[in-house]
């Protein structure tokens, strides 16, 4: 849950202005190529329906290029959260 209060100024997306409000929130984590990153960065910030936005960066560092760092591949038809997560776990055998 995160908290926001928005200025005398602003229009809030949600809730009314100088009162302190409460939202449900997600969290999301991408990996982006370096090159990629201010473009992303932009279209999340256009994208947040409040003036600010949170995010952290992490740098991966792959230091032996012998090992990727995960996978890419097309699934034959969409799946849901669940349906995903019992088909990865059915590939690389492992528990959830």
């Amino acid at each position: 849950t995160g908290s926001f209060k928005g200025a005398e100024q602003s229009s809030p997306a949600i809730g009314t202005k100088g009162k302190l409000e409460s939202v449900d929130e997600i969290r999301l984590e991408v990996i982006v190529d370096n090159w990629k990153l201010p473009e992303v960065i932009v279209a999340m910030k256009s994208a947040h329906p409040y003036e600010e936005v949170a995010y952290d960066l992490y740098l991966l560092k792959n230091e032996n290029m012998n090992y990727g760092v995960g996978a890419i591949g097309e699934l034959k038809r969409p799946m849901n959260k669940n349906e995903f997560l019992n088909f990865v776990s059915k590939k690389l055998k492992a528990k959830i």
